[in-house]
Protein backbone atom coordinates (compact mmCIF):
# COMPACT_ATOMS: atom_id res chain seq x y z
CA UNK A 1 0.00 0.00 0.00
CA UNK A 2 1.24 3.50 -0.63
CA UNK A 3 0.89 5.96 1.86
CA UNK A 4 2.69 9.53 2.38
CA UNK A 5 4.36 10.89 5.56
CA UNK A 6 3.81 14.93 6.26
CA UNK A 7 3.69 17.31 8.98
CA UNK A 8 2.15 20.81 7.30
CA UNK A 9 4.99 23.75 9.14
CA UNK A 10 7.72 20.80 9.17
CA UNK A 11 7.90 19.00 6.02
CA UNK A 12 8.52 20.78 3.17
CA UNK A 13 7.07 17.95 0.79
CA UNK A 14 5.62 14.78 1.49
CA UNK A 15 8.22 11.46 1.84
CA UNK A 16 6.65 8.47 -0.18
CA UNK A 17 6.59 5.13 1.00
CA UNK A 18 5.34 1.65 -0.04
CA UNK A 19 4.63 -0.84 2.71
CA UNK A 20 3.71 -4.69 1.81
CA UNK A 21 0.27 -6.38 3.60
CA UNK A 22 1.38 -9.95 3.89
CA UNK A 23 -2.12 -11.14 5.31
CA UNK A 24 -5.78 -10.44 5.73
CA UNK A 25 -7.64 -12.81 7.84
CA UNK A 26 -11.61 -12.65 9.19
CA UNK A 27 -12.22 -13.36 12.34
CA UNK A 28 -14.81 -13.37 15.28
CA UNK A 29 -14.32 -11.39 18.59
CA UNK A 30 -13.28 -13.86 20.78
CA UNK A 31 -13.75 -11.23 23.75
CA UNK A 32 -10.79 -9.24 25.75
CA UNK A 33 -8.95 -9.70 29.45
CA UNK A 34 -9.03 -6.79 31.58
CA UNK A 35 -6.23 -6.61 34.25
CA UNK A 36 -6.33 -4.90 37.71
CA UNK A 37 -2.45 -5.80 38.57
CA UNK A 38 -3.21 -4.02 41.90
CA UNK A 39 -6.37 -6.18 43.01
CA UNK A 40 -4.15 -8.97 41.84
CA UNK A 41 -7.39 -10.34 39.84
CA UNK A 42 -8.34 -10.38 35.31
CA UNK A 43 -11.64 -9.61 34.30
CA UNK A 44 -13.33 -11.45 31.09
CA UNK A 45 -15.10 -8.70 29.33
CA UNK A 46 -17.21 -10.51 26.56
CA UNK A 47 -19.42 -7.81 25.33
CA UNK A 48 -18.21 -8.10 21.50
CA UNK A 49 -17.59 -11.84 21.41
CA UNK A 50 -18.89 -13.16 18.54
CA UNK A 51 -18.52 -10.03 16.48
CA UNK A 52 -16.59 -10.27 13.60
CA UNK A 53 -13.64 -8.01 12.47
CA UNK A 54 -10.54 -8.58 10.22
CA UNK A 55 -6.79 -8.41 11.06
CA UNK A 56 -4.70 -6.44 8.42
CA UNK A 57 -0.70 -8.16 9.44
CA UNK A 58 1.71 -5.93 7.13
CA UNK A 59 5.89 -6.90 6.49
CA UNK A 60 8.32 -5.35 8.69
CA UNK A 61 8.88 -1.54 6.19
CA UNK A 62 8.68 1.18 9.14
CA UNK A 63 11.65 2.58 10.48
CA UNK A 64 9.58 5.27 12.68
CA UNK A 65 6.79 5.97 14.77
CA UNK A 66 5.56 8.78 12.52
CA UNK A 67 6.03 6.31 10.02
CA UNK A 68 4.24 3.88 11.35
CA UNK A 69 1.23 6.65 12.65
CA UNK A 70 1.68 7.84 8.84
CA UNK A 71 0.44 4.14 7.33
CA UNK A 72 -2.24 3.59 10.14
CA UNK A 73 -3.52 7.05 8.81
CA UNK A 74 -3.24 5.70 5.00
CA UNK A 75 -5.38 2.79 6.16
CA UNK A 76 -7.80 4.35 8.07
CA UNK A 77 -8.60 6.50 5.19
CA UNK A 78 -8.96 3.80 2.99
CA UNK A 79 -11.00 1.61 4.87
CA UNK A 80 -13.64 4.79 5.37
CA UNK A 81 -13.87 5.05 1.80
CA UNK A 82 -14.23 1.39 1.13
CA UNK A 83 -16.82 1.75 3.69
CA UNK A 84 -15.49 -0.95 5.66
CA UNK A 85 -16.25 0.43 8.69
CA UNK A 86 -16.47 3.94 10.58
CA UNK A 87 -12.53 3.55 11.87
CA UNK A 88 -13.25 5.34 14.90
CA UNK A 89 -10.19 4.51 17.11
CA UNK A 90 -11.02 5.86 20.09
CA UNK A 91 -14.54 3.84 19.98
CA UNK A 92 -12.50 0.86 19.66
CA UNK A 93 -14.19 0.53 15.22
CA UNK A 94 -9.92 0.25 14.80
CA UNK A 95 -6.90 -1.18 17.34
CA UNK A 96 -3.08 -1.12 16.08
CA UNK A 97 -0.63 -3.97 17.74
CA UNK A 98 2.37 -2.91 16.79
CA UNK A 99 5.43 -5.69 16.93
CA UNK A 100 8.64 -3.85 17.39
CA UNK A 101 12.40 -4.97 17.00
CA UNK A 102 15.63 -3.55 16.39
CA UNK A 103 19.10 -4.98 14.22
CA UNK A 104 21.89 -3.93 12.97
CA UNK A 105 22.20 -2.90 8.96
CA UNK A 106 22.53 -6.13 7.32
CA UNK A 107 21.61 -8.75 10.02
CA UNK A 108 18.31 -10.75 10.49
CA UNK A 109 15.47 -8.94 12.04
CA UNK A 110 15.54 -8.87 15.90
CA UNK A 111 13.45 -10.34 18.64
CA UNK A 112 10.20 -8.55 18.80
CA UNK A 113 7.67 -7.08 21.71
CA UNK A 114 4.14 -6.41 20.85
CA UNK A 115 2.30 -3.53 22.05
CA UNK A 116 -1.48 -3.97 22.21
CA UNK A 117 -4.15 -1.79 21.66
CA UNK A 118 -2.86 1.35 20.39
CA UNK A 119 -5.87 3.43 20.06
CA UNK A 120 -4.81 6.72 18.42
CA UNK A 121 -2.57 7.61 15.87
CA UNK A 122 -0.32 9.60 18.20
CA UNK A 123 -0.30 6.48 20.72
CA UNK A 124 0.69 4.31 17.62
CA UNK A 125 4.19 6.92 16.84
CA UNK A 126 4.70 7.54 20.72
CA UNK A 127 4.50 3.57 21.34
CA UNK A 128 6.91 2.91 18.23
CA UNK A 129 9.27 5.72 19.09
CA UNK A 130 9.64 4.56 23.22
CA UNK A 131 9.79 0.97 22.16
CA UNK A 132 12.57 1.15 19.53
CA UNK A 133 14.93 3.43 21.98
CA UNK A 134 14.03 0.89 25.22
CA UNK A 135 15.34 -2.05 22.95
CA UNK A 136 18.37 -0.38 22.02
CA UNK A 137 19.45 0.69 25.04
CA UNK A 138 18.91 -2.65 26.36
CA UNK A 139 20.93 -4.28 23.94
CA UNK A 140 23.45 -1.64 24.38
CA UNK A 141 23.67 -2.24 27.85
CA UNK A 142 24.20 -5.92 27.69
CA UNK A 143 20.59 -7.19 27.98
CA UNK A 144 18.09 -9.58 25.82
CA UNK A 145 14.85 -8.53 24.14
CA UNK A 146 12.15 -10.61 25.42
CA UNK A 147 9.52 -11.83 23.09
CA UNK A 148 6.56 -10.53 25.23
CA UNK A 149 3.60 -8.86 25.01
CA UNK A 150 3.59 -4.89 25.67
CA UNK A 151 1.04 -2.55 26.86
CA UNK A 152 1.16 1.50 26.16
CA UNK A 153 0.78 3.53 29.10
CA UNK A 154 -0.54 7.32 27.55
CA UNK A 155 0.25 9.03 31.11
CA UNK A 156 3.81 8.39 30.96
CA UNK A 157 3.95 7.66 26.94
CA UNK A 158 5.88 4.15 28.13
CA UNK A 159 5.18 0.66 27.95
CA UNK A 160 5.67 -2.00 30.03
CA UNK A 161 5.52 -5.78 30.22
CA UNK A 162 2.24 -7.46 30.20
CA UNK A 163 2.69 -11.47 29.52
CA UNK A 164 5.17 -13.55 27.61
CA UNK A 165 4.40 -13.73 23.92
CA UNK A 166 2.18 -16.86 22.68
CA UNK A 167 3.42 -18.82 20.16
CA UNK A 168 1.19 -19.58 17.31
CA UNK A 169 0.20 -23.10 18.44
CA UNK A 170 -1.71 -21.50 21.74
CA UNK A 171 -3.97 -19.69 19.85
CA UNK A 172 -5.68 -22.61 18.74
CA UNK A 173 -6.82 -21.96 15.34
CA UNK A 174 -9.21 -23.63 13.43
CA UNK A 175 -10.43 -23.57 10.61
CA UNK A 176 -14.53 -23.00 9.89
CA UNK A 177 -16.44 -25.61 8.18
CA UNK A 178 -19.05 -23.30 6.52
CA UNK A 179 -16.93 -21.29 4.50
CA UNK A 180 -15.57 -22.55 1.36
CA UNK A 181 -12.41 -21.89 0.07
CA UNK A 182 -12.20 -18.15 -2.31
CA UNK A 183 -10.76 -18.94 -5.63
CA UNK A 184 -9.65 -15.74 -7.24
CA UNK A 185 -8.79 -15.09 -10.76
CA UNK A 186 -7.85 -12.02 -12.94
CA UNK A 187 -9.14 -11.63 -16.33
CA UNK A 188 -7.40 -8.50 -17.08
CA UNK A 189 -4.16 -11.05 -17.02
CA UNK A 190 -6.17 -13.41 -19.54
CA UNK A 191 -7.03 -15.58 -16.88
CA UNK A 192 -9.58 -17.78 -17.39
CA UNK A 193 -12.76 -17.40 -15.06
CA UNK A 194 -14.95 -20.11 -13.91
CA UNK A 195 -18.73 -19.43 -11.84
CA UNK A 196 -17.62 -20.64 -8.51
CA UNK A 197 -14.33 -17.29 -9.09
CA UNK A 198 -14.47 -14.11 -7.77
CA UNK A 199 -12.70 -11.87 -10.91
CA UNK A 200 -9.74 -9.44 -9.15
CA UNK A 201 -10.35 -7.41 -12.60
CA UNK A 202 -14.54 -6.57 -11.91
CA UNK A 203 -13.89 -6.11 -8.23
CA UNK A 204 -11.26 -3.49 -9.13
CA UNK A 205 -13.46 -1.63 -11.33
CA UNK A 206 -15.63 -1.87 -9.00
CA UNK A 207 -13.88 0.09 -6.12
CA UNK A 208 -13.98 3.84 -5.22
CA UNK A 209 -11.02 5.84 -5.43
CA UNK A 210 -8.58 5.45 -2.95
CA UNK A 211 -6.78 8.12 -1.41
CA UNK A 212 -3.41 7.39 -3.05
CA UNK A 213 -4.84 7.69 -6.64
CA UNK A 214 -7.02 10.58 -5.64
CA UNK A 215 -3.30 12.16 -4.57
CA UNK A 216 -1.94 11.40 -7.75
CA UNK A 217 -5.08 12.56 -10.22
CA UNK A 218 -4.46 16.21 -8.35
CA UNK A 219 -0.91 15.89 -8.93
CA UNK A 220 -0.85 14.90 -12.42
CA UNK A 221 -3.61 16.23 -14.19
CA UNK A 222 -5.12 18.91 -11.52
CA UNK A 223 -1.40 20.21 -11.02
CA UNK A 224 -1.53 20.75 -7.09
CA UNK A 225 1.81 20.62 -5.89
CA UNK A 226 2.02 17.19 -3.64
CA UNK A 227 1.75 18.94 -0.23
CA UNK A 228 -1.61 20.10 -1.39
CA UNK A 229 -3.05 17.12 -2.44
CA UNK A 230 -1.75 15.65 0.72
CA UNK A 231 -3.61 17.62 2.67
CA UNK A 232 -6.96 17.57 0.76
CA UNK A 233 -6.77 14.05 0.31
CA UNK A 234 -6.53 13.92 4.08
CA UNK A 235 -10.18 14.82 4.90
CA UNK A 236 -12.16 13.24 3.06
CA UNK A 237 -14.80 15.79 3.15
CA UNK A 238 -12.35 18.79 1.75
CA UNK A 239 -11.48 16.67 -1.18
CA UNK A 240 -14.93 15.85 -1.95
CA UNK A 241 -15.97 19.94 -1.36
CA UNK A 242 -12.73 20.47 -3.71
CA UNK A 243 -13.75 17.86 -6.54
CA UNK A 244 -17.22 19.09 -6.69
CA UNK A 245 -16.47 22.85 -6.93
CA UNK A 246 -13.61 22.43 -9.29
CA UNK A 247 -15.44 21.47 -12.18
CA UNK A 248 -17.45 24.42 -11.76
CA UNK A 249 -15.35 27.50 -11.33
CA UNK A 250 -14.57 29.37 -14.49
CA UNK A 251 -11.30 31.87 -14.05
CA UNK A 252 -10.13 29.78 -10.38
CA UNK A 253 -7.59 27.45 -11.12
CA UNK A 254 -7.33 24.33 -9.54
CA UNK A 255 -4.61 25.20 -7.25
CA UNK A 256 -5.90 28.64 -6.75
CA UNK A 257 -8.91 26.65 -5.10
CA UNK A 258 -6.65 24.40 -3.33
CA UNK A 259 -4.99 27.38 -1.86
CA UNK A 260 -8.07 28.97 -0.84
CA UNK A 261 -9.60 25.29 0.96
CA UNK A 262 -5.63 25.29 3.00
CA UNK A 263 -5.28 28.51 3.69
CA UNK A 264 -9.04 30.28 4.45
CA UNK A 265 -11.44 27.57 4.73
CA UNK A 266 -9.54 25.44 7.08
CA UNK A 267 -8.69 27.90 9.33
CA UNK A 268 -12.64 29.37 9.86
CA UNK A 269 -13.54 25.90 9.90
CA UNK A 270 -11.05 25.32 12.77
CA UNK A 271 -11.62 28.67 14.47
CA UNK A 272 -15.36 27.22 14.32
CA UNK A 273 -14.52 23.63 15.32
CA UNK A 274 -16.39 22.57 13.29
CA UNK A 275 -16.03 18.74 12.24
CA UNK A 276 -18.30 17.60 9.81
CA UNK A 277 -18.58 15.12 7.47
CA UNK A 278 -18.78 14.68 3.36
CA UNK A 279 -22.54 14.07 3.97
CA UNK A 280 -23.30 17.23 5.89
CA UNK A 281 -20.64 19.31 4.92
CA UNK A 282 -22.35 23.11 5.04
CA UNK A 283 -20.95 24.86 2.10
CA UNK A 284 -22.47 24.15 -1.02
CA UNK A 285 -20.12 23.81 -3.81
CA UNK A 286 -21.99 26.00 -6.43
CA UNK A 287 -21.85 29.43 -3.69
CA UNK A 288 -17.92 28.41 -3.30
CA UNK A 289 -17.22 28.26 -6.70
CA UNK A 290 -19.06 31.76 -7.37
CA UNK A 291 -16.85 33.29 -4.48
CA UNK A 292 -13.57 31.57 -5.73
CA UNK A 293 -14.32 33.44 -9.21
CA UNK A 294 -15.14 36.41 -7.72
CA UNK A 295 -11.89 36.46 -5.96
CA UNK A 296 -9.74 35.61 -8.80
CA UNK A 297 -11.62 38.28 -10.66
CA UNK A 298 -10.65 40.78 -8.30
CA UNK A 299 -14.47 41.80 -7.59
CA UNK A 300 -14.53 40.93 -4.07
CA UNK A 301 -11.03 41.43 -1.47
CA UNK A 302 -9.86 38.67 0.52
CA UNK A 303 -11.48 39.96 3.50
CA UNK A 304 -15.15 40.29 2.16
CA UNK A 305 -14.00 36.76 0.52
CA UNK A 306 -13.54 35.23 4.39
CA UNK A 307 -16.35 37.05 5.77
CA UNK A 308 -18.94 35.33 2.85
CA UNK A 309 -17.07 32.13 3.82
CA UNK A 310 -17.60 32.32 7.63
CA UNK A 311 -21.17 32.93 6.49
CA UNK A 312 -21.53 29.88 4.14
CA UNK A 313 -19.98 27.69 7.35
CA UNK A 314 -22.19 28.91 9.42
CA UNK A 315 -25.55 28.28 11.37
CA UNK A 316 -27.84 29.78 8.62
CA UNK A 317 -24.96 29.48 5.79
CA UNK A 318 -27.85 27.39 3.93
CA UNK A 319 -30.15 30.93 3.75
CA UNK A 320 -27.05 32.89 2.60
CA UNK A 321 -26.70 33.52 -1.51
CA UNK A 322 -23.42 35.23 -1.83
CA UNK A 323 -24.11 37.58 -5.08
CA UNK A 324 -27.23 38.73 -3.11
CA UNK A 325 -25.20 39.60 -0.35
CA UNK A 326 -22.54 41.60 -2.07
CA UNK A 327 -25.28 43.89 -3.47
CA UNK A 328 -27.05 44.30 -0.81
CA UNK A 329 -24.60 45.37 1.24
CA UNK A 330 -22.37 47.28 -1.84
CA UNK A 331 -19.39 44.99 -0.71
CA UNK A 332 -17.39 45.06 -4.56
CA UNK A 333 -14.08 45.59 -4.32
CA UNK A 334 -12.54 49.14 -4.96
CA UNK A 335 -10.07 48.78 -7.90
CA UNK A 336 -10.84 52.45 -9.53
CA UNK A 337 -7.07 54.46 -9.30
CA UNK A 338 -8.35 57.61 -8.73
CA UNK A 339 -10.84 56.32 -5.36
CA UNK A 340 -7.82 54.52 -4.47
CA UNK A 341 -5.74 57.99 -5.00
CA UNK A 342 -8.29 59.23 -2.97
CA UNK A 343 -8.40 57.01 0.13
CA UNK A 344 -4.68 57.18 -0.12
CA UNK A 345 -4.55 60.89 0.50
CA UNK A 346 -6.94 60.90 3.22
CA UNK A 347 -4.88 58.38 5.06
CA UNK A 348 -1.37 60.58 4.33
CA UNK A 349 -2.88 63.71 5.58
CA UNK A 350 -4.24 61.77 8.42
CA UNK A 351 -0.54 60.67 9.34
CA UNK A 352 2.03 62.50 8.66
CA UNK A 353 4.55 60.46 10.75
CA UNK A 354 4.22 57.31 9.23
CA UNK A 355 4.74 59.40 5.61
CA UNK A 356 7.90 60.87 6.94
CA UNK A 357 9.46 57.82 7.85
CA UNK A 358 8.83 56.16 4.57
CA UNK A 359 10.79 58.96 3.30
CA UNK A 360 13.40 58.53 5.75
CA UNK A 361 13.91 55.00 4.31
CA UNK A 362 12.26 53.37 7.11
CA UNK A 363 9.98 51.22 4.33
CA UNK A 364 7.56 48.85 6.38
CA UNK A 365 5.59 52.25 7.48
CA UNK A 366 3.99 52.52 4.21
CA UNK A 367 2.11 49.20 5.27
CA UNK A 368 0.42 51.57 8.67
CA UNK A 369 -0.89 53.77 5.38
CA UNK A 370 -1.95 50.88 3.56
CA UNK A 371 -3.81 49.62 6.41
CA UNK A 372 -5.52 52.68 7.23
CA UNK A 373 -6.74 52.99 3.50
CA UNK A 374 -7.93 49.57 4.05
CA UNK A 375 -10.03 50.62 7.35
CA UNK A 376 -10.80 53.80 5.37
CA UNK A 377 -12.74 51.36 2.46
CA UNK A 378 -14.44 49.28 5.48
CA UNK A 379 -11.88 46.51 4.16
CA UNK A 380 -13.35 47.01 0.52
CA UNK A 381 -10.08 48.77 -1.12
CA UNK A 382 -7.69 46.44 -3.59
CA UNK A 383 -4.69 46.49 -1.22
CA UNK A 384 -2.11 45.65 -3.71
CA UNK A 385 -3.13 48.49 -5.81
CA UNK A 386 -2.81 51.00 -2.95
CA UNK A 387 0.54 49.90 -1.90
CA UNK A 388 2.04 50.50 -5.40
CA UNK A 389 -0.39 53.91 -5.32
CA UNK A 390 0.73 54.77 -2.01
CA UNK A 391 4.61 54.14 -2.50
CA UNK A 392 4.29 56.59 -5.81
CA UNK A 393 2.60 59.08 -3.90
CA UNK A 394 5.59 58.54 -1.15
CA UNK A 395 8.35 58.81 -3.99
CA UNK A 396 6.50 62.11 -5.88
CA UNK A 397 6.28 64.04 -2.61
CA UNK A 398 9.87 63.40 -1.64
Amino acid sequence: MDYVMFVPGIDKEPKRYRAAIEQIQLEQDSGKSLHNPGAGNSLIDLNRAGMGLMEIITRPDFSSGEQSAAFVRELVMALRKLDVCDVRMFEGSLRVDANISVHRRGEPLGVRSEVKNLSSMKFVAKAVDFEIARQRELLKSGGTVINETRGFDFKTETTHAMRDKETWQDYRYMPEPNLPPLRLCNSSLGEQVDDCMVDIAVAQRDLPELPSARRVRFTDILQLTPAQATILVADDSLAELFDKTVVLTKVCTPPGLAILIINSLIRILNDSKKVVGPDEFLLRPADFATLADMLTEQRISRIIFERLLEMLCGVDGDLVVPEKVIEEKQWYQINDEAELGRLCDVAMERDPKSCEAVRKGKTKAVNILVGAVKVLSNDLANLKKTKVLMEKKLSNSA
